[in-house]
């Protein structure tokens, strides 16, 4: 349970010195020793004001404040109200030099990238950290669930749980209204446009829509801003994100962005352009229903996606995309495909997105890693570029639709052809193919080859005729017997 904030709770209380306090008073209380430099378990509270001459932020003196404007390198948290030019709304940051609340924070928040955790102090606004105020909750409750051992790692566990108790503490009073209106929102399903910075957090899982398809995707938030309206546009949130793809071989993220525009009044969360994908904690309200058949529906669509290679040869029944300027349109294909990316990029007349890192956000190499875990899987593309036959026409098609393709083994036998010629092809084409069947089954399983290793294992065939004796046809079949 989190301890109720009181100015005379002992762990919010001033700390002068961690050697200072009686040994096992409480499970509360840190250990004695510590490597780290002893720190004030205190806010102290510094307002700056920006210095046009020195072209930086200084401490701002006023008699008048109840705090002073001494340094706060001795505490373990700032909270510092930087006074920009021409205004009275500060920009509030929160300065961290505690190292074990950083411990925590690295956990908490390791889906924010943009983040130096070496530094001192490490530096954050002040909203920020509170967007992640339930993650510190739920962590800060698991730590002190969690049983440790008795050994040198206690004393760090103890320290890590005191530092984020205290924090916890402070931000839930400090930011009291705040927490009040969006816990009230929150269980209501319901959001509005300013409060989005503490719905969608940086690592979380979203989902949305494919652009393309329209069908239910997930993605992986990466950043967040807003934007100004502008003549052209309303106020926004641009939200970065990522999602797994594969291209040319190669599995890895690629990066996307979404926008929300400006709302007025509360909406409902999953109106949103993304809302968080996320199991349903107790007797919270979820925002998915059914979310475990949901995400097994969404890694199962992955695996599938992660079979299809290029230059795939498969059957398509659903609507094909294409690209009209900064549209889409459909058309309704129901025909064979050739899955080909690559293909696709020279002559569609438009561009597929490229990988941005690897699945580990590190540069993509050959020892880049290649196995995906379900989460990963469910973040993959719902879509592929390719050439439909039937239509002959480029288009991006829906996974779902993508179908094996049923081969008509008997075409082959049905030509009006002399068995003695059928013979000679079959032998022929069986030596290149030797999976190639018929509806009597396998008809070869030699392969052949030339004295050159590897020269013999083209085929070229020349059939001639006049018109309409079956020279197209005869490939037809040949193409089904060997289903390629």
């Amino acid at each position: 349970m989190l301890m109720a904030y009181d100015d005379t709770t002992p762990s919010i209380a001033r700390v002068k010195a961690l050697s200072d306090l009686e040994a096992g008073e409480g499970a509360n209380n840190p250990p004695a020793e510590s490597n780290e430099p002893v720190l004030d378990l205190e806010f102290k509270r510094v307002k700056q004001q920006w210095n046009e001459a020195r072209q930086k932020y200084d401490d701002r003196i006023e008699l008048e404040e109840t705090f002073t404007s001494a340094s706060d390198a001795g505490y373990a948290f700032s909270l510092v109200r930087m006074l920009k030019p021409n205004t009275h709304i500060p920009y509030v940051q929160i300065h961290v030099r505690s190292r074990d609340f950083i411990t925590a924070a690295q956990d908490v928040m390791a889906g924010k990238r943009n983040v130096v955790w070496q530094t001192i102090p490490v530096k954050f606004e002040a909203l920020e950290l509170l967007a992640f105020l339930p993650q510190f909750v739920k962590d800060l409750e698991k730590r002190q669930s969690k049983p440790i051992e008795e050994g040198p790692n206690i004393e760090e566990h103890n320290r890590v749980i005191y530092h984020l108790e205290y924090f916890v503490n402070f931000l839930q009073h400090e930011y009291s209204s705040h927490v009040e209106t969006f816990n009230s929102l929150r269980a209501s399903t319901y959001i509005i446009f300013d409060s989005l910075w503490a719905l969608l957090l940086p690592g979380m899982t979203l989902m949305t829509k494919c652009k393309v398809t329209g069908v239910p995707r997930l993605v992986r938030l990466i950043t967040m801003s807003k934007r100004q309206a502008r003549w052209d546009s309303p106020e926004q949130w641009a939200l970065l994100v990522e999602y797994v793809d594969m291209v040319c071989g190669r599995v890895g993220l690629i990066e996307e962005e979404l926008i929300q525009d400006k709302f007025s009044g509360a909406k409902p969360i999953v109106e949103l352009v993304a809302y968080p994908f996320e199991e349903p904690l107790g007797d919270e309200k979820p925002l998915v229903e059914d979310y475990k058949d949901v995400k097994a529906t969404l890694v199962e669509r992955g695996r599938k996606r992660s079979k299809l290679e290029e230059e795939s040869y498969m059957w398509y029944d659903g609507d094909g995309f294409y690209k009209d300027g900064d549209n889409y349109r459909k058309h309704p294909v129901q025909s064979r495909i050739v899955i080909d990316r690559d293909m696709y990029d020279q002559h569609s007349g438009h561009s597929t997105p490229n990988l941005t890192h690897d699945l580990d956000h590190e540069k993509i190499c050959p020892e880049s890693r290649t196995t995906l875990s379900d989460d990963e899987y469910a973040l993959i593309a719902p879509r592929v570029y390719g050439f439909a036959l039937e239509k002959k026409q480029w288009y991006q098609f829906s996974v779902n639709d993508i179908y094996n393709i049923n081969w008509d083994l008997e075409l082959f036998g049905d030509l009006n052809l002399d068995e003695e010629y059928k013979t000679l092809l079959k032998v022929m084409v069986g030596a290149c193919y030797p999976e190639m069947e018929d509806t009597e089954g396998i008809i070869s399983s030699a392969r052949f080859d030339d004295f050159l290793w590897g020269k013999g294992k083209g085929f070229i065939c020349n059939l001639h005729g006049p018109p309409g004796v079956g020279k197209s046809l005869t490939i037809e079949a040949l193409s089904e017997v060997t289903k390629n």
